[in-house]
């Protein structure tokens, strides 16, 4: 085992570093999955590799902590058969502030060096917003203005992209609409903030035009949010999976750092859970992110209302708002089962009624063996819904909200039906009661 995997694994077994659940099961998957396919010699990691990028980014960028020597090593870890990446996909998900952008810049950058040894290598960081996006462009461009030696490399940096002048290689920036832009001839593709993707449809664009370098790669770095049954879900999903052996064993290398549960946030001795660079000793940038991190948390004392912008930034853990939510995101999933058969079973009826500026709401309620089951309907006047949520719209035109309440879906679903007509008329109500009756 390279000593750069070995040290940290040592580090966490001698109590050195605290680990989260997900490391302690990536602990398990390299001692079950890699090592053995190392002792055999199926696969390998490129030490020459990982030293000339570990070199290259402490040399430009910055000193690298040991995790992220551990994350390089495992992004130059090859197939002996033929030197493909082991590792096509890799995951990175730790708190803000502890360098996922700027270990993907230096990772990035080095990628498009003659030490890489592949040409017309291209990189493009995907992210939801232009700004986002440039995050880690500027740094390279600005780490290329600021010495020389790099500028001999790839010549005066643009604003758009930075060619490497020996290998040809691009290192460019994109926005992740997938409606927009084509899939192009990259040799790696860094998404960014993967919390905001609502669903793998703009990723499966900028990943298309992958394969036509040799060794391609996909990078997906961020903190957790808010948007659930996302994209972020169907990565962490999957990475539990392949830890546990529920999955093929290279569909991805993950790196989670999380609290483990809620109420670890009351000890800082245990946020380099979620916070890798608070492994002791801490350099000086860690004492100073752990300083804000820790004058944040005080503050919660007297703002609780900033808990889950904290929770799930800061320490990797979304927390669902009691104050906002009616149910916890765990018993919203609880829900997802198969409706029983409901006919000539006693139900109670309800309904919320409005008659211009909101839905109507209509259900009967049954229990069965035990669990309540509530079988429901919607009206909605046209002319609200399309000032709000902009439903007569094309797709390509909507609004931000558009998004969040699918409208015309749960039209098609049966759910809801959208009314034509100047004022609901309380009719609808008893005909949905009767149709009930009667089936």
């Amino acid at each position: 085992m390279i000593d750069y995997v070995q040290n940290y694994i040592d580090g966490y077994y001698a109590g050195m570093v605290k680990f989260n659940y997900e490391r302690k099961l990536l602990v398990d998957y390299i001692k079950r999955e890699v090592v053995p396919r190392l002792e055999s010699g199926e696969v390998f990691f490129d030490v020459e590799q990982i030293e000339n990028c570990i070199g290259y980014t402490e040399k430009y960028f910055f000193e690298l902590e040991d995790f992220q020597k551990f994350i390089i090593s495992f992004v130059f870890l090859y197939f002996s058969e033929n030197h493909r990446n082991v590792y096509r996909k890799i995951l990175i998900m730790i708190a803000r502030g502890n360098g996922k952008n700027g270990l993907l810049s230096a990772i990035g950058s080095y990628l498009t060096t003659p030490m890489h040894g592949i040409a017309n290598y291209n990189i493009s960081i995907v992210a939801n917003s232009e700004d986002q996006a440039k995050t880690s462009f500027d740094e390279v461009h600005d780490t290329i203005e600021n010495h020389e030696e790099l500028e001999e490399l790839f010549g005066k940096p643009h604003k758009s992209e930075i060619k490497n002048l020996q290998t040809k290689s691009l290192f460019k920036f994109r926005t992740s609409n997938g409606n927009t832009k084509d899939g192009l001839r990259d040799g790696a593709v860094i998404f960014d903030e993967i919390h905001q993707y609502e669903s793998n449809k703009d990723v499966k664009v900028h990943i298309s035009g992958l394969g036509k370098r040799p060794n391609p790669r996909e990078f997906y770095i961020g903190t957790d949010g808010y948007v659930r049954d996302g994209f972020i879900d169907q990565m962490k999903d999957m990475a539990l999976k392949v830890l546990k052996g529920e999955a093929k064993w290279n569909a991805m290398f993950p790196f989670i750092c999380k609290l483990d549960k809620a109420e670890q946030v009351d000890d800082p001795t245990l946020w380099e859970l979620s916070s890798p660079m608070f492994s002791l000793p801490m350099t000086e940038y860690a004492q100073g992110l752990f300083e804000t991190v820790l004058e944040e948390y005080e503050d919660l004392e007297l703002n609780p209302s900033g808990r889950d912008e904290f929770m799930t930034k800061r320490q990797n853990f979304p927390v669902t708002d009691i104050e906002r939510s009616v149910a916890t995101y765990e018993e919203l999933k609880a829900t997802k089962k198969e409706f029983p058969e409901l006919r000539n079973l006693p139900a109670v009826g309800g309904f919320d009624f409005a008659s211009t500026r909101d839905f109507i709401a209509v259900g009967a309620l049954f229990k069965i063996e035990g669990d309540y089951v509530f079988k429901s309907h919607s009206f909605v006047r046209k002319e609200f819904v399309d000032r709000i949520y902009s439903y007569s719209k094309p797709n390509e035109n909507v609004n931000g909200k558009r998004r969040f309440a699918p409208i015309r879906q749960w039209e098609d679903e049966g759910l809801l039906t959208v009314l034509d007509e100047p004022s609901m008329d309380a009719q609808h109500v008893v005909d949905w009661f009767v149709r009930m009756r009667d089936e």
